[in-house]
């Protein structure tokens, strides 16, 4: 039995959110489990570094789930719970209103779009960061919006 050649697309994060001066600042994974919890994506969080899914040099990964949005820097220890947690909510119910946010499964692209539509907001400039807005919070507090503002996200290309 042959081994499987390396699916190098899958090293790359869902998607990016790079600076004005193009370094990745961002990587976005996504955490499809409707109970996710801190505990959990943290856990999730390991296997990625572990496995180097997630690429070393980024300087934050983000994790929205359908309820939370979990955010590490990447100094942050490995196996370590989020250093800023907010709820999802606000972004599903701006981003995406006609859909009912109840914790039941959706599609991949009822989570993926409404955070892609949120976060490209931000990076163009066509949304302020809001303090009231949980989700924009943690991007201010932890510094990623003053790096990412003007810059742009870029899609992981699927197969």
């Amino acid at each position: 039995m042959s081994a499987q050649p390396i699916n190098y697309k899958a090293l790359i994060p869902d998607f990016g959110v790079y600076s004005p001066y193009s370094p990745l600042i961002v990587a976005v994974e996504f955490e499809f489990n409707p109970e996710a919890t801190a505990a959990y994506a943290a856990e999730y969080r390991q296997i990625l570094l572990d496995d180097e899914f997630t690429p070393p040099h980024a300087p934050y990964l983000l994790m929205p789930s359908m309820k939370e949005v979990f955010l590490w820097r990447r100094e942050t220890a490995r196996g370590a719970l989020p250093d800023y947690v907010a709820p999802a909510t606000p972004v599903l119910q701006h981003y995406a209103p006609v859909l009912s946010y109840d914790g039941t499964w959706w599609s991949r692209n009822a989570i993926t779009v409404p955070f892609r539509r949120w976060l490209n907001a931000l990076v163009t400039m066509q949304r302020v960061p809001a303090y009231d807005f949980e989700p924009d919070r943690i991007l201010v507090e932890s510094g990623v919006y003053e790096q990412i503002h003007h810059g742009q996200l870029r899609i992981k290309e699927e197969d």
